[in-house]
């Protein structure tokens, strides 16, 4: 089940969203509406980025301590910078 779905019609309030069908009148509801939508995606972007820099910051840690684990077992670099 996908986690998104989008549709190429909507309506509004009953308002149609189609360009040949659209009334002008209502064009401060349909800025109101997309104001709103644009809260919502900025609102999920903030979200989204901030999930990723924690998952960056948790890879980072990983692989420090996958370093220190393969060096405590003789997996890292010798003094002379070559691999064992």
């Amino acid at each position: 089940m996908p986690l998104f779905r989008f549709d190429h019609q909507f309506s509004l309030s009953g308002i149609s969203m189609e360009p040949q069908n659209f009334d002008p009148r209502h064009s401060g509801e349909l800025l109101k509406h997309m104001d709103k939508q644009n809260e919502v995606l900025m609102e999920s972007y903030r979200s989204m980025l901030h999930e990723l820099q924690k998952l960056q910051v948790e890879e980072e840690m990983l692989m420090r301590k996958l370093y220190e684990v393969m060096k405590a077992h003789g997996f890292g670099k010798t003094n002379d910078g070559n691999p064992k």
